[in-house]
Formats: structure tokens, sequence, C-alpha cells
């Protein structure tokens, strides 16, 4: 199945099947292989979007960005979007994700979304890879590599990183935020800013990864006035190369057991 839809403003429903249905805004390319349940998706301009709203059970979504930087566009779109592929009040089972060259906000957004990532490959996002808000989820086996933001930002929700590498954020390679609870484990975390922040009543348990190559491996502390501290939890962490292993504000707690 092949379809093109023109124009930011034209919005076009996809009925697939039981379990794949989408929305597509403005110029955005498609290709279904049936068989083996794979679905590509081409981004041609800055406008576009794509929706997801149901349920997503074991695809493998392939996204490439070929639009061009604006910088005039507002990190939320007139649709109240911020990620080339959005996932809103979905529930995703062993999904899979590719995601190329993302110039959006957030290369996916997941709000109000619930299940499981099997795999996820995201590479070369010109602001925040990953951003999931109000949601339960659990990643396993992916690789990030370079963000001009945060790789994965988590907010309002429940989450578990396992077996991730994660290389190159510019500013935050994890920030956990918004009364959220994230438990990592098994995973790299390598040349970014920050490796792992905890703010605003966010809880983190960080357990046989390594954080290498960055400016702070731990920060906790408290951003919005609206809330406290934050808190991380690290056990069998090793931290290596970084400028210094943690910061704390008084609002914060920090356990760290190396």
């Amino acid at each position: 199945t092949k379809s093109k839809f023109k124009n930011e403003t034209n919005r076009k429903k996809i009925n697939y099947d039981d379990d794949l249905s989408f929305e597509i805004i403005g110029d955005v390319n498609f290709n279904i292989e049936k068989k083996n349940k794979i679905i590509t998706f081409s981004r041609n301009d800055s406008f576009s979007k794509i929706i997801f709203n149901d349920k997503v059970k074991d695809w493998t979504i392939n996204f490439n960005d070929n639009s061009q930087i604006n910088h005039k566009l507002t990190p939320l779109d007139q649709n109240g979007l911020s990620g080339c592929l959005n996932f809103i009040d979905t529930v995703v089972s062993d999904l899979k994700l590719n995601i190329s060259n993302s110039n959006c906000e957030d290369a996916v957004n997941f709000i109000r979304t619930s299940g499981n990532i099997i795999y996820m490959n995201i590479n070369n996002s010109f602001y925040d890879s990953v951003d999931a808000d109000f949601s339960n989820l659990d990643f396993k086996n992916f690789n990030i590599i370079k963000s001009g933001n945060d790789c994965l930002d988590f907010s309002w929700g429940n989450y578990t990183i396992e077996n991730g590498s994660i290389n190159g954020c510019k500013d935050k390679a994890i920030s956990v935020g918004e009364s959220s609870n994230l438990n990592i484990k098994d995973s790299l975390i390598s040349n970014s800013n920050v490796g792992i922040a905890s703010k605003d009543y966010s809880k983190t348990t960080s357990i046989n990864n390594v954080i290498q190559e960055t400016q702070y491996c731990f920060k906790a502390y408290n951003k919005k006035q609206e809330f406290s501290g934050g808190e991380i939890i690290s056990k069998n962490t090793k931290c290596k190369n970084s400028n210094k292993v943690f910061y704390k504000d008084n609002y914060s707690s920090l356990k760290i057991d190396l």
C-alpha cells in the first residue's frame, strides 16, 4: 500500500488492520509490508506529523525525516503535537522503532500510552529523541545516537529501561521529571552533558549501568516551583571519565553505591 498526502492542513485517517490505524497530517509518504508487519514513513516538510491513537501490536515502524529545519516553528504545532511520530492514548505491544534525522521537537512522543518497545534505534535528532508523558512504558534493546537536546525525556509516568545505549546527547541523556518513576539497568550512557537527571518529585533507580564522558553522571534537583526535589538511587553504576559524579540540591536525595 502506497499513499501520499500533501498540504499541512490535510488530515487523513488510515484504518489498515485491527492492530494498525494511524492518522497523517501533511506531506508524508508511507509503505506497508503486511507480511512482515513493517510500515515505513517518510516526512517531506516541517509541518507534517504522524499520529497513532488506538493499538499497535508487533509492528516495526521506520521513519525518516526529509524536511528542512524550520527555526520559526514553535515546539507544539497548531494541533498541539510535538513529535514527528505521536502515540496518543495508545497501547503498544512489542513495538519496534527505527527513526532517523528528526527535525521535530521530539522524534517520538508518547502521551497517555502504555506497553512495551522491544527494539528502538534513533539517530540524529535535532532536538529530543524520545519524550513520554503520562505513560507507562518499558523500553528494551535500544540505541540512541546524537540528540540536539535530551535523548530520553520522561514525565508523569512509570518507565523502565533495559539494555540500552545512549550516546551524544547535547543536554541530558535521560531526564526524569514531574512525579515519574524510572528504573534503568544494564545500559551504557556516553558523551552527554548529564547522564541521568531526576527532578520534581521523581525517583530514578540505576542498576548495573555505565555512565562515561559526561559533565555530570547524576543530577538530582528541583526545577519547577510547584514541585520539590528529585531522588536517585544508584546500585553498581560506574561513572567513568566524567568531570563530576553528581550534583544535588538541598531538596533532593542521592544514594550512590558504586
